[in-house]
């Protein structure tokens, strides 16, 4: 679930898209992402992320694609 496309330069990063999970209850009809399954990024998966936007800049943008976020139960972190 988690695409790294290689770079040295993490700080200077502007953004990151990272799909948490896939499971959503919504049923937006322009969405190709409604799905019951409970797939989630694993614990592995999320600890490395989670590095990964610790060293970028402040102003950075995050967003988290795929099913709805909730869903993950790391979500918080």
């Amino acid at each position: 679930m988690l695409t790294v496309y290689y770079t040295n330069d993490i700080a200077n990063l502007n953004g990151i898209e990272f799909k948490l999970t896939e499971k959503c209850n919504y049923k937006c009809e322009y969405c190709f992402s409604h799905s019951s399954d409970d797939k989630h990024a694993c614990n592995d998966t999320v600890s490395n992320f989670i590095k990964l936007v610790s060293g970028m800049k402040e102003k950075s943008k995050i967003k988290l694609i795929g099913g709805e976020p909730f869903f993950h139960p790391r979500f918080f972190e």
